[in-house]
């Protein structure tokens, strides 16, 4: 896992060439959402992680997916 702690972001900063403690913060956090997307992606590939999806809207009739959703019909992901 790669994650950050307020004492060492000096450090870090140092070491990846940035010049705050913010930066270098915010690197890492790009590369942990890096890291644990690629963990999800892979899990779908393998086929141990099965995303349901109960019902897809076009755009167009985003208004009823809203409905669809607020009335509690749902029993999966709903995509548009």
């Amino acid at each position: 896992m790669i994650g950050t702690c307020a004492r060492g972001k000096e450090d870090v900063a140092a070491k990846l060439g940035c010049h705050s403690p913010l930066a270098a913060g915010l690197h890492l956090r790009q590369a942990e959402l890096l890291y644990r997307s690629g963990e999800i992606f892979g899990w779908l590939q393998s086929g141990t992680l099965h995303v349901k999806v109960d019902k897809s809207f076009d755009l167009a009739e985003a208004a009823e997916e809203h409905k669809y959703l607020e009335a509690g019909k749902s029993k999966g992901k709903v995509l548009y």
